[in-house]
């Protein structure tokens, strides 16, 4: 995990403790009739630190940042009818907001295209034959939850990375140094999902229609 990411958390962790303390996160009451104090809450640090893909990771961190965007940008561009646009603008809108640094934009450019990934990724998971044979297995979750934890903490310093570093020649000489790996990961997934698809015996969505009915 990025040093910048524990800053952010322990910060944020702290500043909630002190609203925790003087009253200013009372949520209400559970339905147990326990007392709800996460009314000033902006990190989730269980599911953060035990994701198992970057959607985990974009729902636990920065959380009053993320619902406020999801609101008044996001829900907004509705009439768009187009997902992709939506997302893309909205992390646009984000990186104007942080500033005119190129890292910032390169980060959440990063963001965009691994939430396209996943999605497709789960879309193909889903669709894969073997893999409903695998979900059978005793140990398939565990697995599942090892493997997804290992990637997101392998490529959340890829994708983080330009944030603190801001100025594209500094961006640019940490990435060489890792080969771009994460770049032919992600951009590159148009391309090495074509085997993987053939390999996992991913069903398309009319033969799984034909096969229901």
């Amino acid at each position: 995990m990025c040093s910048s990411d524990l800053k952010y958390q322990s910060i944020w962790l702290m500043a909630e403790g002190v609203c925790v303390v003087s009253g200013l996160s009372y949520n209400g009451k559970e339905e147990d009739g326990s007392v709800d104090w996460t009314g000033c809450r902006n990190v989730k640090l269980r599911r953060l630190e035990t994701a198992t893909n970057f959607g985990h990771y974009i729902e636990a961190f920065n959380i009053n940042t993320n619902g406020w965007v999801a609101s008044y940008v996001y829900k907004r561009l509705k009439f768009l009818n187009n997902k992709n646009i939506s997302q893309f603008a909205t992390l646009a809108f984000l990186s104007v907001w942080h500033g005119w640094h190129p890292g910032y934009y390169l980060t959440f450019m990063n963001e965009f295209f691994v939430m396209k990934f996943e999605a497709e990724w789960n879309k193909m998971w889903e669709r894969s034959t073997k893999v409903k044979l695998w979900r059978d297995h005793p140990s398939y979750n565990t697995l599942t939850s090892i493997i997804g934890w290992c990637y997101v903490h392998f490529f959340l310093a890829h994708c983080f990375m330009p944030f603190p570093l801001k100025s594209l020649s500094s961006i640019l000489s940490a990435y060489s140094g890792v080969y771009f790996i994460h770049i032919f990961f992600f951009v590159g997934w148009p391309l090495w999902s074509q085997p993987l698809r053939a390999a996992l015996d991913v069903q398309k969505p009319e033969q799984k229609n034909k096969k229901s009915d």
